[in-house]
């Protein structure tokens, strides 16, 4: 296999032929995890730094001749090529460095989340694993670190959830059940896998619906994201004590599913600006919706998963609020800018 800039992970792997390792634990190297973080941020200060200078440089050259147009379009390609290469040492060097989920358990009784989904979802994610990397960050400010059963033979731990590997001959169903009756919240992300449904079927058990939360995922193809739903629920009706929404009822890209203590579902809806904020954040580099979300979404949860709600609640509430206005007046200035530059362009 040749390297692939665009890859650089997978294509260590193969070059290295670190998929022929059984049964060992992923890669750990916090020397050179931290020196490919210091790396990338180096990078992103030159960056910064010189950006502006040379987008006047290439900027002087004359529109009319076409070398001077083609120049200008290598170079921004050129830019977005090697920032993508340094946004990838990055990512391997998060992952080098990330801890092991039985080494943060040691010190913990219950303050953790336990984050439940199929293998299949690993698979199928990029290298970043955002939406997971976001959600883990924010149930560690409120509630405490999450963990999550690791994918047997992964070369690099995932960025997310901690994970426990399971070792060889180890019994992973014992361990998650023993994971979800010490948790504080298990959050469940939607899937159709065997070893998924037994452990929904796990969960409704400890009848502590208070504490168990659905996480949904839509996929971009809409025809694919109903049957995957629907199959869910075909697979789970007679598991939950009570229905669960429809299909129809879900209408955001990301959506949480709780339940009161009689097992009665509530969708919980982002306001409307967050709304629009994720609209824009599909037209711009910002992409800020996902961030900004996370915590309207889990308002409901942490009030009943708290013990006391604190100052830093109250507080965070309105910096998310602020946070939110000021990324929707960001993402406005940002697209009018682009469209002023473009007609610009254009008139000179």
């Amino acid at each position: 296999m040749k390297f692939n800039l665009f890859d650089i992970e997978n294509s260590i792997i193969h070059l290295f032929s670190l998929t022929n390792r059984k049964n060992e634990k992923p890669i750990k190297n916090k020397l050179v995890g931290y020196t490919l973080i210091i790396i990338s941020f180096i990078y992103l200060f030159f960056f910064l730094l010189y950006f502006e200078e040379s987008f006047k440089i290439i900027y002087q050259i004359p529109k009319s001749n076409i070398f001077g147009g083609l120049l200008c379009i290598i170079y921004f390609i050129i830019l977005f090529l090697i920032s993508g290469v340094f946004g990838q040492f990055c990512l391997i060097g998060r992952k080098l460095i990330s801890k092991d989920g039985e080494f943060l358990l040691e010190n913990l009784e219950n303050n953790f989340c336990l984050y439940l989904r199929s293998f299949k979802i690993d698979e199928q994610i990029d290298s970043y694993n955002e939406w997971e990397d976001i959600l883990v960050n924010f149930l560690k400010t409120y509630i405490g670190p999450t963990v999550a059963i690791g994918a047997p033979n992964e070369v690099f731990q995932k960025i997310g959830a901690s994970r426990i590997y399971i070792e060889e001959g180890g019994d992973w169903q014992e361990r998650v059940v023993q994971l979800a009756e010490k948790t504080s919240l298990i959050i469940l992300s939607l899937g159709n896998s065997k070893g998924l449904i037994w452990e929904v079927e796990q969960s409704i058990k400890l009848n502590q619906p208070e504490k168990f939360v659905l996480f949904y995922v839509k996929f971009a193809d809409k025809k694919i994201d109903k049957e995957h739903y629907l199959k869910f629920i075909e697979l789970t009706k007679s598991l939950f004590p009570k229905k669960i929404p429809d299909y129809d009822e879900i209408k955001h890209k990301y959506s949480f599913i709780t339940f009161d203590r009689d097992w009665n579902f509530q969708i919980n809806k982002l306001p409307f600006f967050i709304r629009i904020l994720n609209k824009l954040g599909q037209l711009t580099f910002l992409k800020t919706g996902d961030r900004s979300q996370m915590f309207f979404l889990f308002k409901p949860i942490l009030k009943s998963t708290i013990k006391k709600i604190s100052i830093k609640y109250y507080f965070t509430y309105i910096l998310n609020i602020l946070y939110s206005f000021f990324f929707l007046i960001l993402n406005l200035i940002l697209i009018l800018a682009l469209i002023v530059a473009g007609i610009s362009y254009v008139l000179n």
